[in-house]
């Protein structure tokens, strides 16, 4: 018997403007593109612009029905916070974890939090062939 192995996710993403005084209210101000980078996702090489914080949550939930078990994990959560143009802050939290095997066996508790920096080396110099 050949082995599934569903996927179901949901995600939101925020970004919260943290914009001088002086930016409220003018229409040139200039809002950066939202790149989610939620872990084991969708990986990105950009970093959230200085100033600015953006919050990713998510759930997700897996099964096996080869062995009928379920693993949801709730609230996935990723905070990125821009500390320069090239730098940001990262506040990770796996959310809490409930792992139902078949049998009735289950468990449940609090993932991983991490705090980490990403930078990114280099700007996008185009394509190549």
């Amino acid at each position: 018997m050949a082995r599934t192995h569903k996927r179901f996710d949901i995600f939101a993403r925020f970004l919260l403007l943290a914009l001088p005084v002086a930016a409220f209210g003018r229409a040139d101000a200039q809002i950066p593109d939202l790149v989610s980078d939620r872990p084991d996702q969708t990986e990105s090489s950009d970093t959230v612009a200085p100033g600015y914080v953006q919050f990713e949550l998510g759930w997700t939930r897996s099964r096996n029905d080869e062995n009928d078990a379920t693993l949801d994990a709730f609230p996935e959560t990723l905070v990125r916070a821009g500390v320069t143009s090239h730098l940001e802050l990262r506040f990770g939290f796996d959310g809490h974890l409930w792992d139902e095997a078949g049998e009735g066996g289950r468990e449940d508790g609090a993932g991983d939090l991490g705090i980490s920096l990403k930078w990114r080396l280099c700007e996008e110099a185009g394509r190549r062939s």
